[in-house]
Parts: C-alpha cells; structure tokens; sequence
C-alpha cells in the first residue's frame, strides 16, 4: 500500500519537479506509476477537451519538463489503433435514426454547432442509441455518421474479434 500511496501522492508532480507535492524529487526519481498516471489523466483531460488523440500527444510530447518523453513514447506506441483494410472498406453512413446496436461509431457524433458528444471506438447500443436519439431531438446532430456494422457478416466479426484480441485489447474494454 506504501508503493500506492507513493503513486497517488506525485501524480502532479512534474518530470522537472516543479508541482505537487513540493520538494527535490525530479525524472526518474518520481515514482513510474506516478509518472504513468500523470501522463494518462493528461491525456484523458486533452481528449476530453476536443483535442484528437494524435494532437493531445504531440502537445504532451512537445512539453517534456511536465512528462516523462519515455512514457509519453510508450503511450503514443501503445494507443496506436489501426483498423484492418477489411474492417475501413466496410465504413458506412447513417443518420442517428438509422443507427442499430452493434455498429462500431468510426466517426465522432457532434452538434450542429460542432460540439462533441461522443467520441468514435464506441460500439452502439441502445441505450446509447436512445440517448443520441433524445439529444439529436433538442440540440440537432451533424449528419451523415459513419459507422461500421460489426454484426452484419461473419468476416466482421471475425476481423473485430481479432482486434480485441491483440497488444491493445485494452483500448475495448
């Protein structure tokens, strides 16, 4: 528990050492969890914010007194997603009442006015359905929204399957 608690207590702290918790410990001396942490609450806060996943990275690699470029390395690496040909040929539009659970969003949803509502990588369901249904109702939704329909042929499914399969199975769960 002593190691955790390590983690949590320099989650702030910056590679150069400045930030939370005040004191002398800089680089490779802050705790490797503390310095994964950092690097991916950042980058879950950039994504959040509107920022594409390669520019939130690049922005995090561009300010290496804050990350450890190691670690922001290995992120790039490990958050590197490529479709297979056979899954991107598959790509289809739709409008939100002609989505259908088990497609795969491969475009982000956004607002008329371009505000992010869901990111792609989501996999429909209905609830999910239901809430863009409810949302496209009051605020209007950006169409045409391309999705892939993973349940439609066996191939699909079986490239998809590979997918969750691999190195990056994470990035589904």
């Amino acid at each position: 528990m002593a190691n955790v608690g390590q983690i949590v207590r320099f989650r702030e702290k910056n590679f150069d050492g400045t930030g939370l918790p005040s004191g002398s410990v800089s680089g490779e001396k802050i705790p490797h969890g503390a310095r994964i942490l950092k690097v991916l609450n950042d980058l879950f806060k950039l994504k959040e914010n509107g920022k594409s996943q390669d520019d939130a990275i690049a922005e995090m690699e561009s300010k290496s007194n804050r990350y450890d470029p190691a670690i922001v390395r290995m992120t790039r690496e490990c958050f590197k997603v490529s479709l297979p040909e056979k899954i991107r040929a598959n790509t289809v539009e739709t409008t939100v009442k002609g989505l259908k659970p088990g497609q795969l969003l491969v475009s982000s949803i956004e607002t008329e006015d371009g505000v992010l509502v869901m990111r792609d990588g989501q996999v429909m369901s209905p609830r999910l359905i239901h809430k863009l249904r409810n949302f496209a109702f009051t605020s209007g939704i950006r169409e045409p929204i391309y999705v892939i329909d993973l349940l439609e042929s066996q191939a699909m499914t079986t490239a998809f399957h590979k997918i969750t399969q691999s190195d990056t199975a994470f990035l589904f769960k």
